[in-house]
């Protein structure tokens, strides 16, 4: 509006400067005709349109200058402010933003293609149809919708007054609603101030859920069992600590809640060379111990794309202990013998727990479908029976004396995460 008043002032100004105005006290010459004056006011209307005609070529570059500008940002950029005068292009009256795997499946649609609605103008053509923010466009006067600029090309390519055919995703169902295409602003003409374009990827989401590798690195005190396996000479386990692997995954119940489960485990297969009397045995140790069960964490969206949380695991846990030696020399006349040897036996040993794992997380988005999720928390484990047990067959019997060695330590785990 400054520039419009601008203009007028100056049009103004240059009509009246060119009319032949007499000094004070001086008497007008008889010779200077009206049509002179006409003459020299229309000479002076044509050349301030002229200046119109340039402001307006002006205008137009500058627009074709912030639309460039604007598509090179896409999707990337949070908002870009501007100050500029646009001229009249067609309008659908909506706020766009890519469709993501989060909009998809909140609203079970079944497509790889599609625009998100993120806002309505009020007023404008597709609130007048009956558009809505959350729709998704499906298709524009028959074209697929794929993307975001796309889209916006296809309705650049319509004049405004156009009735062009919508086809949106509404509630699992599709409808076909009439837009007609207004011009930005409502009207043609000039519009001036700031402008903010946002990306519509701005949001913050706590995501969807997701699931991937799990890698845990825990620190036990496992001093009772290395005591025995040193006897036997197979070595420690995991004085400074045992890396599980194995996998998880939990889905959005609605409000930040996110319900699931993990499973992991760790295991030891290792042989060693001795000698029972005069034979020469190979003693084998088998060594594993797994955890796993339901999680519950409750996701908070510090931004866009680091997603922090607090939960917790509960299930169950267990070491299993195997050792056996041989000579590798089996008779089946002698084998009532070799059992009361000691060149072929074995024993397996087992101790169970209930496990309780409170935890903090952090879920780093890099890719629409991809994140980096990290965890905190320190392993509980409650065992309803004391000490170890001995395994033969499926019974079990208590072993005298044994530890209660605990199944308790601090855990720390950095994976891959897919979903979000």
């Amino acid at each position: 509006m400054k520039r419009l008043t601008k203009t007028s002032i100056l049009f103004a100004i240059t009509f009246f400067a060119g009319i032949p105005w007499q000094a004070k006290g001086q008497v007008p010459d008889s010779s200077v005709k009206t049509e002179k004056i006409i003459q020299v006011a229309a000479a002076n209307v044509e050349a301030a349109a002229a200046r119109v005609e340039q402001q307006r070529l002006m205008v137009e570059r500058k627009q074709a200058a912030l639309e460039a500008e604007s598509a090179r940002l896409g999707k990337g950029a949070d908002s870009i402010a501007v100050d500029a005068e646009l001229r009249a292009k067609p309008r659908l009256g909506v706020y766009l933003s890519n469709l993501d795997f989060e909009d998809a499946y909140k609203k079970r649609y079944p497509y790889n293609y599609g625009v998100y609605v993120s806002g309505v103008v009020e007023g404008g053509g597709a609130d007048m149809a009956g558009i809505i923010e959350g729709d998704i466009i499906v298709t524009f006067d028959g074209e697929k919708a794929q993307f975001e600029d796309q889209l916006v090309r296809l309705i650049q390519s319509k004049r405004v007054g156009d009735t062009v055919p919508v086809t949106v995703f509404r509630d699992e169902k599709e409808l076909t609603l009439n837009v007609t295409l207004t011009a930005a602003g409502g009207r043609t003409g000039k519009i001036e101030g700031e402008f903010v374009f946002r990306s519509g990827d701005d949001h913050k989401s706590v995501g969807y859920g997701g699931g991937g590798w799990t890698p845990v690195w825990i620190v036990q005190d496992m001093s009772d069992v290395n005591a025995m396996l040193t006897k036997l000479n197979l070595g420690d386990i995991g004085t400074d600590g045992v890396l599980m692997q194995g996998g998880g995954g939990h889905g959005n119940v609605g409000n930040g809640w996110f319900i699931g489960g993990q499973g992991m485990g760790y295991t030891i297969d290792r042989k060693v060379g001795m000698t029972i009397g005069t034979d020469q045995v190979t003693r084998h140790l088998k060594f594993d111990m797994s955890m796993g069960g339901v999680m519950l964490d409750k996701r908070f969206a510090l931004t866009k794309n680091m997603i922090p949380s607090i939960g917790f695991m509960l299930g169950g846990g267990a070491y299993n202990l195997e050792v056996s030696q041989t000579n590798g020399e089996y008779d089946w006349s002698t084998l009532d013998t070799e059992l009361a040897s000691s060149s072929n036996n074995a024993i397996k040993l087992q101790r169970d727990f209930i496990i309780l794992q409170p935890k903090v997380g952090l879920l780093i988005r890099v890719l629409p479908w991809m994140a980096i999720r990290a965890e905190g928390g320190y392993a509980y484990g409650y065992s309803w029976h004391k000490g170890w047990k001995a395994m033969v067959g499926n019974d079990s019997y208590v072993i005298q004396n044994s530890p209660d060695t605990p199944f308790q330590g601090a855990t720390a785990s950095v994976g891959l995460w897919f979903g979000y």
